[in-house]
């Protein structure tokens, strides 16, 4: 094949307009912004929004004899464990059965964790 011939032009031509497409998928790859992770592990309630989660107070109690998660004031859960109140030592259950409040979601979650684990 001649260097000089159209199929040797036209395969330069392909082989440079593929690197430079690798080239640039590469260079957005590298450029691309990973999300930072808001909290060590996953979340145990459902999305409510930063600011949203922030401004509201939470509470933790009892619902249907299980840990679980509430706005305060409302009465159904945002979120209700798996851990069964039964199976907490008496001093745990009378606090989850009178309502322990967590200011911020941050909070809720500790208590979630310190709950359920």
């Amino acid at each position: 094949m001649n260097k000089n011939s159209p199929e040797h032009r036209t395969r330069q031509l392909l082989l440079l307009t593929g690197s430079f497409l690798l080239l640039c998928l590469l260079i957005s790859t590298l450029l691309t912004p990973f999300p930072a992770k808001s909290s060590p592990g996953p979340s145990l309630l459902p999305e409510l929004g930063a600011a949203a989660a922030d401004e509201a107070a939470f509470r933790l109690s009892a619902y249907n004899g299980r840990v679980a998660a509430f706005r305060a004031g409302e009465e159904e859960p945002l979120y209700v464990a798996d851990r069964l109140i039964s199976d907490l030592p008496p001093a745990d259950q009378e606090r989850l059965l009178n309502g322990i409040p967590a200011p911020t979601r941050h909070d809720l979650t500790r208590l979630l964790e310190e709950y359920c684990s």
